[in-house]
């Protein structure tokens, strides 16, 4: 695997273009947009010229079952600790209504552990 991302890399001749392929594979990839992260890679690679073989490489090395945990968690807590904490801002009245049914489920379980009462769904948006 190492050899034939080496072989891909090195196909790619304008090392300005080699970089903008990385970065916008790894900018898409900590991205909240989990579902629609491939399709929003295909117009920003041709929007930016760079190489849509690279930039989905990077995005799915990036982006794993492994690291995909981290990623929302992080998203979620930046945009927590942003909104709620230092702007004192609740944007929890303003969550969908199938977010009402997703904080009655899961807020059980992880309020003891995590500290939060209700999920917020714009923290996560806005966060990542």
């Amino acid at each position: 695997m190492k050899q034939r991302l080496k072989q891909l890399l090195e196909r790619e001749k304008c090392p300005y273009r080699l970089a903008r392929s990385i970065a916008l594979g790894a900018a898409i990839a900590v991205s909240p947009y989990y579902v629609v992260q491939t399709w929003i890679l295909f117009p920003l690679s041709w929007l930016f010229s760079a190489n849509a073989g690279i930039a989905i490489t990077i995005l799915w090395t990036v982006n794993n079952p492994w690291t995909m945990i981290p990623f929302i968690v992080t998203d979620y807590f930046v945009g927590h600790i942003l909104f709620e904490w230092l702007l004192n801002w609740d944007l929890t009245a303003y969550n969908p209504v199938f977010m009402e049914w997703f904080n009655n489920k899961v807020t059980p379980y992880v309020t003891p552990y995590l500290g939060i009462d209700d999920f917020c769904l714009w923290c996560f948006i806005l966060g990542g």
